[in-house]
């Protein structure tokens, strides 16, 4: 099964640990906290920004049965 969740924001602080992804309401649908720190690479060749993260072990979502 697919899911495509709607989000609008991606949230996070330079030398933090933690990322938020937001819905159009504000509410948080995803937080990805890292061991090491956020790192902002300004020398990026790309026109858009973006991340590429490596995550070890399962990603487990909740999706209430009436979203899915």
């Amino acid at each position: 099964m697919n899911f495509l969740l709607e989000v609008c924001q991606v949230e996070f602080h330079e030398g933090q640990q933690t990322v938020w992804v937001h819905a159009p309401d504000g509410t948080t649908m995803l937080r990805i906290k890292c061991t090491g720190k956020i790192k902002v690479n300004d020398q990026c060749e790309s026109p858009m920004a973006h991340c590429d993260m490596v995550v070890e072990g399962d990603i487990n979502f909740c999706i209430p049965k009436e979203a899915a």
